[in-house]
């Protein structure tokens, strides 16, 4: 369906790549994640745990996108943003903002 995986990017762990979508550089897209419909995930991105990018939405940059979190529409993250959780972005999220819960983990 002329989706693109190139450069050194890695898709594993079920993920899925469909619709147009590209993901390239040394992107990583894995658990789950579904990049589709247009989507870009490049750089040093990582998107993961049944994270969904859609539409026209591009991540990039490191940032890094995960547990069911929604990213759509002409959105962008970048930088060194995350998003996680239930959340979800139609619009920008970057430099190092973080939207999403606060565990232990941050």
């Amino acid at each position: 369906d002329d989706s693109k995986v190139y450069g050194n990017a890695q898709i594993f762990e079920d993920a899925i790549i469909r619709n147009n979508a590209q993901v390239y550089g040394n992107a990583k897209v894995y658990c789950e994640a579904e990049i589709r419909d247009d989507a870009k995930v490049f750089g040093n991105a990582e998107v993961y745990d049944n994270a969904l990018i859609e539409n026209d939405a591009k991540v990039y940059d490191d940032a890094e996108i995960c547990g069911d979190a929604w990213i759509y529409g002409n959105s962008k993250v970048y930088g060194k943003a995350q998003v996680k959780g239930n959340s979800e972005v139609y619009g920008q999220v970057f430099g190092e903002a973080c939207v999403g819960w606060l565990g232990s983990s941050l």
